[in-house]
């Protein structure tokens, strides 16, 4: 018998691909519904309101003030916020990956996932899929 031979396999960086996608497809991979940007314009506007000039530095304020801020925020905006879509969030739910791992996404499965993660996946799909299953691996690191 032979000594076995060392066997090596590539993976596809998932940091790089995903930057890859958010900038070909104009979105963001931990924000699809752009809750961050949204939550940030109507929170300024609140600080306006409140007298604080555009632009100033909200973080050196006051907590009391920050929490107003928050109250006025819950009252006036809350039941207009988008949902929130971080398909990091989704990897994790369906996965478990660990630092050095690697992730695995075909078209199996595509069902009875939520429009914007199955809008993700045909994204991933489409750039990286190989073969009849438009199988795609990659590893994660942090």
């Amino acid at each position: 018998m032979n000594k076995p031979k060392l066997k090596t396999k590539s993976y596809l960086d998932w940091s790089e691909c995903s930057k890859y996608l958010e900038e070909k497809y104009k979105f963001q991979m931990r924000d699809f519904a752009g809750l961050w940007k949204w939550t940030g314009q109507k929170t300024e506007q609140i600080y306006e309101e409140m007298g604080y000039p555009k632009g100033s530095d909200k973080n050196k304020l006051p907590v009391q003030i920050q929490a107003k801020c928050n109250i006025i925020y819950r009252k006036k905006f809350e039941k207009d916020e988008p949902p929130y879509q971080d398909f990091w969030h989704y990897i994790c739910d369906t996965q478990t990956p660990n630092n050095g791992d690697t992730i695995y996404f075909s078209n199996q499965g595509l069902e009875g996932i939520l429009d914007w993660q199955k809008t993700i996946l045909e994204y991933i799909l489409t750039e990286f899929g190989q073969g009849e299953e438009r199988e795609c691996e990659f590893e994660v690191s942090w």
